[in-house]
């Protein structure tokens, strides 16, 4: 695929967590499931990979439907 194997995983875990926010998992629960040892960790790294907070992803997401 020619990325690397971290970089793979954190977009399996990103597209996991944006259809878990999409659904109305919490963003807490959200960043227990994936391993995330903390909420604002995981929400750095939602930022770094969607361009917003999982609470504005989801929203946008909302908006959508």
């Amino acid at each position: 695929t020619g990325q690397k194997l971290s970089e793979l995983l954190v977009r399996f875990k990103m597209e996991k967590a944006g259809k878990l926010i999409k659904v109305g998992e919490s963003t807490a629960n959200t960043a227990a499931l994936l391993g995330y040892s903390s909420v604002p960790s995981f929400i750095r790294s939602f930022s770094a990979y969607y361009g917003c907070t999982p609470t504005k992803y989801r929203k946008a997401q909302n908006m959508a439907l």
